[in-house]
């Protein structure tokens, strides 16, 4: 999984899945719907970061991992942060 510059709202992420028209739906897919819909890039990145044949079979399976993994990110980036500041 790639690390990611910056992260999107949890706003944007859902309303990206709002726009889903139909189940399963792929990462490129939403790639795709989200590039379309001209929401920032950082979402995009976002799901550029999952594997890329991930499939989401319905709504709640994507809004559960999507808003599993915005949480392990926010969870990790502290750490990142103090890593990176004993670096210097």
């Amino acid at each position: 999984m790639r690390v990611l510059q910056a992260q999107p709202t949890l706003t944007d992420l859902h309303h990206l899945i709002e726009l889903v028209p139909k189940y399963p739906i792929t990462t490129k897919e939403l790639i795709d719907l989200a590039r379309k819909a001209n929401l920032p890039q950082a979402v995009a990145d976002f799901y550029g970061a999952f594997p890329h044949d991930e499939s989401f079979t319905d709504k709640e399976d994507l809004l559960a991992r999507t808003e599993h993994v915005e949480m392990m990110h926010h969870l990790s980036a502290p750490a990142e942060e103090m890593h990176d500041s004993e670096q210097d």
